[in-house]
């Protein structure tokens, strides 16, 4: 039995030092790991600096969930090199496995392989296809792309592409592109059909190639024939095709169909000026009318419905674009389509409660987009407006032949107390006067906004007439009196005694 145990110790005391052993091995090799990646960024960072170039670093803000491994596969395409970003960023939580979100971390640019953008933004049914696959799969935000990667959007659906060195791409409905980055620049991509909007970014096309300047913004059009519009709202850009090359300058536009040079270029149409406009102004031009945007309202179908059919036909006028953002900058795109009819509704209904900006264009018979009008600001409440009275409380004794009703809704609804309209201020406060009878009193209170949704309140009151209370006076005198009566006579009848 003794021995027995004793082998069995022994055996205890073995299997610790393996588990020691392995643990120092992994230690070891850790180590050996560490020490390889960084001898290797070493060599990175002493080549360029042999060569006198800086080291150019990428700035990229972390997300929730983010770790360094993740930025080591994201970036580096593979999670073990994590140690390579240490040498060029200090954690702000002192703490290598605790990244918070909104902590900014320097990438090398040297060490980014083979990965030019992430999808910042998408919005309904947006796809990607990688180099090689062939099917497509659904798209993920701030996914990585990499050269000859196709996304496509459907109908009514968005996307947004951040190129790592610069440059970006809005890419609209319908629309089917690829990344073909060049020798020189990663910014460069394959428009096959659909719209893009870009910034510092080369289109090509089967028909075209579009080369912008530092700066330019410009929408670039392919249409199933594989014509090429170009539209230049900043900068310069050159438009070649079939071998000559045209400049198109800021607030121009060229047509560039397949096997054919480019055409001269043209003015974008500027929007119609609006006539007789409320209070008697014109409209230069650029500002939508202000009966458009009355109560903060979203009546785009109303700039083509304001034209008669002889203006919209000498203007050329077949549609108005729209775009819906959360910001006033329009970068981060919710609705960006053409709308021929009353729809402004049914657009509505596709977004969220909340703030947004929106702004339209007019298109001509060609399809070419004009400048857009100044953008307007949207709020999106489909609650029923909120209400609250203040003054009096349900329930509650009036003696008086006069109650002040207070409350307060929200700002540009409109109120009725008892079936009469009253004023409500740019807060949502109002404030009545009703009268008094003996008895119950009903208040009935209706705020109603501009879509037509209704909140009502009822309180009841008891109203007590000012005469009953003069009437209850007189009787507390004649009470005293009798009281004092009473009073005198027992001290009478006490002094007799």
């Amino acid at each position: 039995m003794n021995k027995r145990l004793k082998y069995e110790g022994r055996g205890f005391i073995y299997f610790n030092k393996y588990i020691k052993f392995l643990t120092i091995y992994k230690n070891i090799i850790k180590t050996i790991i560490l020490i390889t990646l960084l001898a290797r960024n070493s060599a990175f960072t002493a080549e360029a600096a042999e060569s006198g170039a800086p080291v150019k670093l990428l700035e990229i803000e972390v997300k929730s969930g983010d770790t360094l491994s993740k930025f080591a596969q994201r970036y580096l395409n593979d999670p073990q090199r994590w140690p390579e970003l240490l040498e060029y960023n200090t954690i702000p939580s002192g703490d290598p496995d605790l990244l918070l979100p909104g902590d900014k971390l320097q990438v090398p640019a040297g060490l980014v392989k083979d990965q030019i953008a992430d999808i910042i933004y998408m919005k309904n049914n947006v796809r990607k296809r990688r180099e090689g696959a062939s099917s497509w799969a659904e798209a993920e935000l701030y996914e990585r792309m990499y050269p000859e990667d196709g996304i496509r959007t459907a109908a009514n659906s968005f996307a947004k592409i951040q190129y790592l060195k610069g440059g970006a791409a809005n890419i609209g409905e319908n629309a089917l592109v690829f990344l073909r980055p060049e020798e020189k620049r990663d910014d460069v991509v394959k428009l096959k059909v659909g719209e893009l909007k870009a910034k510092d970014v080369k289109v090509l096309t089967d028909s075209a190639s579009i080369d912008p300047e530092k700066d330019s913004e410009y929408t670039a059009k392919v249409d199933e024939d594989k014509k090429t519009t170009l539209s230049v709202f900043k900068g310069n850009v050159e438009f070649i095709s079939s071998g000559q090359k045209v400049t198109v300058d800021e607030g121009f536009m060229s047509v560039a169909e397949l096997n054919k040079p480019p055409s001269q270029p043209m003015q974008l149409p500027d929007p119609p000026e609006f006539k007789d406009t409320p209070g008697g102004k014109g409209n230069a031009g650029n500002e939508i009318p202000e009966d458009v945007i009355t109560s903060n309202t979203f009546n785009p179908s109303q700039l083509t419905k304001r034209l008669s059919s002889a203006d919209r036909r000498k203007a050329g006028i077949k549609s108005v674009h729209v775009q819906v953002a959360r910001d006033k900058e329009f970068t981060r795109l919710l609705i960006d389509r053409e709308i021929k009819g009353a729809t402004e509704e049914k657009i509505k209904d596709k977004l969220n409660d909340g703030e947004y900006w929106w702004r339209a264009a007019f298109v001509n018979e060609a399809g070419v987009r004009g400048k857009f009008f100044e953008p307007v600001s949207l709020r999106v409440d489909s609650q029923p407006p909120a209400l609250r009275i203040i003054n009096p409380k349900g329930g509650k004794k009036i003696r008086a032949s006069i109650v002040i009703v207070k409350g307060v809704s929200e700002p540009g609804t409109y109120v009725r107390i008892n079936d009469e309209k009253v004023t409500v201020d740019k807060d949502g406060n109002f404030v009545t006067a009703l009268n008094v009878k003996f008895g119950q009193n009903i208040i009935k209170v209706e705020a109603t906004d501009n879509q037509g949704r209704n909140t009502d309140k009822e309180i009841s009151i008891e109203g007590t007439p000012i005469e009953e209370k003069g009437k209850k006076a007189e009787t507390l005198v004649v009470v005293g009196v009798i009281s004092s009566i009473l009073s005198i006579a027992a001290i009478v009848i006490a002094v007799i005694r």
